[in-house]
């Protein structure tokens, strides 16, 4: 079994061409840089699905919404991320006893994976993932093809095309490539 770290840096590998692609099919122009902004609910279930799967025990998703909600952060209601200027931002994050694993903390200016073994003071949590259950469930649809996807030997620039393919195959009453990831041109 790889290192925790090692194993997590390739779920963020894997990752970060699906983000694109998502970005690009909800039609947000330009893409945002880094391509992880918005993506840390759909990263949470992935990652937890993947650590699980992996043998890396049960991991839990946790989120923190400021009361506040504002996409350039707010003062208020310190719960949820706080990046260097002292803002928190609505996130999730997982965690498994005192170990914290966070792959989208480089959207607020932080490293583009974190393993820490303590929780940090940046991190504040006033939801779980009972309190989203409805949500996630949402969220969950497109996360179940990801993982069907993670662990097969494509390419980066072919991983969006054979995802795709495997979802239609899946699929029942419609067609996801018709409609997933369709540029605008």
């Amino acid at each position: 079994m790889k290192p925790l770290k090692e194993f997590v840096a390739d779920i963020r590998e894997f990752l970060e061409p699906i983000w694109v692609k998502a970005h690009e099919g909800w039609a947000d122009e330009p893409v945002p840089i880094p391509p992880s902004k918005y993506m840390c609910r759909y990263s949470c279930l992935f990652l937890k699905q993947a650590l699980n799967d992996a043998g890396y025990g049960e991991w839990q998703v946790y989120l923190g919404r400021p009361p506040s909600q504002e996409l350039h952060g707010t003062e208020q209601g310190q719960f949820g991320y706080c990046s260097a200027d002292g803002k928190w931002y609505d996130h999730a994050w997982l965690i498994k006893g005192d170990l914290l694993i966070d792959i989208t903390a480089d959207q607020y200016g932080d490293a583009p994976v974190i393993v820490g073994a303590s929780l940090p003071e940046k991190y504040n949590a006033n939801m779980s993932e009972t309190d989203v259950a409805a949500d996630f469930q949402k969220l969950k649809k497109r996360v179940d093809s990801w993982v069907e996807y993670w662990g097969r030997s494509v390419p980066p620039e072919k991983r969006i095309q054979e995802w795709l393919k495997m979802a239609d195959s899946f699929a029942k009453d419609w067609k996801p490539s018709d409609v997933l990831f369709v540029s605008k041109e």
